[in-house]
């Protein structure tokens, strides 16, 4: 449930804020911002939030939805096609991610995302609350992928 929205339009001809910034909290600990890439004007919808014992960054791209025959209309991540998805153990090293994934976004063309992406799994490993949550959810056994 969303509980606070920003809208922040910016100041008129500020060349970083042509279009509006979203940020919702959906609570305290977890940040969501739209983010507009420069180059080609896709918009996307970055969020950082906790999950069991680790935290998650997710991007989504932005669609627009029509109402009341194309009168009103309103912007929406698309949640069901994750564009990237990126864990970490820790909340500092989220929200580093959180920040690098923001900048990659908005500056580099969506054809180089890949090379300037971070690593999506933790540097560490994942946790054990990660890898039972994969193994229940999606059926995935990460230890299948540990360099161990």
């Amino acid at each position: 449930m969303v509980s606070h929205i920003e809208l922040n339009c910016g100041k008129p001809g500020s060349e970083s804020l042509k279009r509006p910034i979203m940020v919702i909290k959906f609570r305290p600990d977890v940040h969501a911002e739209r983010v507009v890439n420069i180059i080609s004007g896709r918009a996307y919808f970055v969020a950082t939030g906790p999950e069991l014992d680790f935290w998650t960054t997710n991007v989504f791209p932005v669609t627009e939805r029509r109402r009341c025959f194309g009168l009103t209309r309103r912007e929406e991540p698309d949640v069901k096609s994750k564009v990237q998805g990126f864990v970490r153990n820790d909340k500092t090293e989220a929200f580093k991610i959180h920040a690098d994934v923001v900048g990659t976004l908005k500056y580099i063309p969506e054809s180089d995302w890949i090379r300037h992406f971070p690593d999506p799994s933790p540097p560490d490993g994942y946790s054990d609350a990660a890898r039972k949550k994969f193994k229940e959810e999606i059926g995935l056994d990460m230890d299948e992928f540990s360099p161990d």
